[in-house]
């Protein structure tokens, strides 16, 4: 059958079929039968924790460190690998000097916990070192090399040196402030040689490194890095602060167009770059004058270094960015954001998350960031049916916090849609004529070509976390009151339009929704499972797990639901079920403990995505 616009739509019978291609409470899709029986399940993208510091080595290399212990490496800042640290401390610093690399870290869960140091010559093969002043010493958050000794500071006023990395000794440095980060101004005498700062405003110089003075630095903000470009010092921290010196004891405070924490800072011979919070970049030629870049992240940036050739910043969830002048920047790690929702359109897969990623891949293990045009979470995305999609209609649409809309007629461009509401949406579905999105406080919108949205009225100021098209009607899923002292939440509708309110009868939230060809099961908190032969009638399973349940898609024979948390502690949760009724407990060939929250079927695979852009697949 031919519309106004000469695309052809399938008829109803074949949209009443194809609904099983893509049945899922997180925009996932369904297939055929697979034969395997998907107990065995591969982490594709490992989970990295946030990267806090960066150091140019030998060449063009770089080593990468970060909290649990997290070390990464890079022949070139664009292709990493992770390393084996054999801590699970955070580590905050990290240097080179000519022959080894020298981290620096602290223990414990607060900031003031022992010290950590380890040494490598290359960055893959590491060394802890305990001896001396270590044993006894605070957490460290800086370090450098001057061409004699390496000097680490901390917590506490914290200031050790050594001559190798191994053998460190304790000096004085006569202030309790926590102290962030050390410069050096390159052996040129102009007052001060070495400079640290940190807490409360703390800048500390001195002529050895042995012998510290406390200078008055005219602001009580925590300053976080430092850095020196042949006649001055340039200081950054807390509320956009910038301060500059050419000798280390006068200082001035500089505008910086920034009230967001700036947390490191580098200098290329010619620019300053400075990074911070919500992916702030600022440069400056001067030290006076300063412009903010656009990064493409709004994750935190909490380090940056300059390799000869580029930059290199890293930061909150593994974020890695590379330019080569401080103004135009590249995303080089695959995302680690949380991913929330995930679907298959065509051959390709993608899956959406924090901080508006969007991410694609073809065959699920190189995964493609798209620009997406928002900062906003993305919670969930869905795709038409068919590739044939009429001019000007969105073939892709993703629903996230705020009221956003994002939506792609060429399933790589995407644009922010205008959807008259500022609650949280949480699902989205297509059904073969319009796309239905739900969120937070009842809230429901349809669109018939992905572009122009109207709310609807569902009757109901429920949160509503997922919704599917089983064929003949829409269904939408969600809860009231608190997630563990509320009740779950159950809408259905023919036409995304009028809504009729369905009695779950269980007092927990449920958060995806996913059909077979003969029944509907919605899964939800403590390992809440409903099933529903016609979405009217709901009866609840025997749970197989007390982890909360977000997500769940069927592949022709089975079901799978994915989740986390629980008794413990946070941990992943995989459960397979061949009707919904009966359900299994599954393992990841990975001990990470991370949560995940959207599943679909890729035609061979169900592909599972989660905390810290963590995906798994199973055959």
């Amino acid at each position: 059958m031919k519309n106004k616009k000469g695309i052809y739509f399938l008829p109803l019978m074949a949209i009443a079929l194809s609904w099983l291609l893509a049945l899922s409470g997180c925009g996932g899709s369904s297939s055929p039968a697979a034969t395997t029986d998907n107990s065995v399940w591969t982490v594709r993208q490992q989970n990295i924790s946030s990267l806090t510091a960066v150091a140019k080595g030998a060449g063009s290399n770089y080593v990468a460190v970060g909290a649990s212990g997290t070390i990464l490496t890079s022949p070139d800042g664009n292709t990493w690998t992770p390393q084996t640290s054999g801590i699970t401390d955070t580590l905050n610093g990290i240097v080179w000097n000519g022959s080894k690399f020298v981290a620096v870290g602290n223990g414990g869960v607060n900031l003031s916990s022992w010290a950590v140091i380890l040494t490598s010559p290359d960055g893959i093969t590491w060394s802890s070192q305990t001896s001396g002043a270590v044993a006894t010493a605070k957490g460290l958050f800086g370090v450098m090399w001057d061409g004699t000794k390496f000097t680490a500071v901390g917590a506490n006023g914290t200031i050790l040196t050594s001559p190798d990395g191994i053998a460190w000794t304790a000096r004085t440095s006569g202030t309790t402030d926590l102290l962030s980060a050390i410069s050096w101004n390159g052996g040129i005498f102009t007052g001060a040689k070495y400079v640290a700062v940190g807490a409360n405003g703390a800048i500390l110089t001195s002529p050895d490194c042995i012998t510290w003075t406390i200078q008055t630095s005219g602001t009580t903000n925590w300053l976080r890095g430092i850095a020196w470009d042949g006649t001055q010092f340039a200081a950054v921290g807390w509320a956009g602060t910038i301060l500059t010196s050419l000798d280390g004891g006068t200082w001035l405070g500089r505008t910086s167009l920034e009230v967001n924490p700036l947390l490191g800072i580098a200098w290329n011979g010619s620019e300053f770059v400075a990074v911070g919070y919500a992916g702030r970049i600022t440069v400056s030629a001067d030290g006076i004058t300063w412009r903010p870049q656009t990064s493409g992240t709004a994750n935190n940036l909490r380090g940056i270094a300059w390799n000869g050739s580029g930059f290199v910043t890293v930061g909150d969830a593994g974020i890695i960015l590379t330019s080569p002048d401080g103004f135009v920047w590249t995303q080089k790690s695959d995302t680690l954001n949380q991913l929330k929702g995930i679907t298959l359109f065509g051959s390709k897969l993608y899956a959406v998350g924090h901080a508006g990623t969007i991410i694609t891949s073809s065959d699920n293990l190189v995964w493609t960031q798209l620009t997406s045009t928002t900062a906003s979470p993305l919670n969930a995305v869905a795709g038409r049916y068919s590739q044939l999609i009429p001019v000007g209609e969105a073939a892709l649409v993703a629903v996230g916090n705020f009221g956003t809309i994002v939506s792609s007629l060429d399933s790589v461009m995407w644009t922010q849609r205008t959807t008259g509401t500022t609650n949280s949406l949480r699902g989205v579905s297509w059904n073969g004529f319009k796309f239905v999105a739900v969120g937070d406080l009842g809230t429901i919108l349809t669109s018939s070509d992905g572009l122009a949205w109207t709310l609807r009225t569902s009757g109901t100021v429920d949160n509503l976390n997922s919704i599917t098209w089983n064929g003949y009607k829409f269904i939408a899923v969600g809860g009231g009151g608190t997630t563990l002292n509320g009740w779950g939440t159950i809408l259905t509708s023919t036409d995304g339009i009028v809504w009729a309110t369905q009695t779950s009868g269980i007092p927990l939230w449920l958060y995806s929704i996913s059909c077979d060809l003969s029944k509907c099961v919605a899964v939800g908190d403590l390992g809440k499972i409903v099933t529903s032969a016609d979405a009217v009638t709901w009866t609840s399973q025997a749970p197989a797990t007390v982890s909360t349940l977000y997500g769940i898609t069927w592949n022709g024979t089975k079901f799978v639901a994915v989740g986390g948390g629980g008794t413990g502690g946070i941990f992943r949760t995989i459960l397979t079920s061949a009707d919904g009724l009966s359900w299994a407990v599954q393992t990841a060939t990975s001990s990470t403990a991370s949560m995940l929250y959207g599943v679909t079927w890729n035609g061979t695979k169900f592909v599972a995505v989660g905390d810290s852009g963590q995906i798994l697949i199973s055959p």
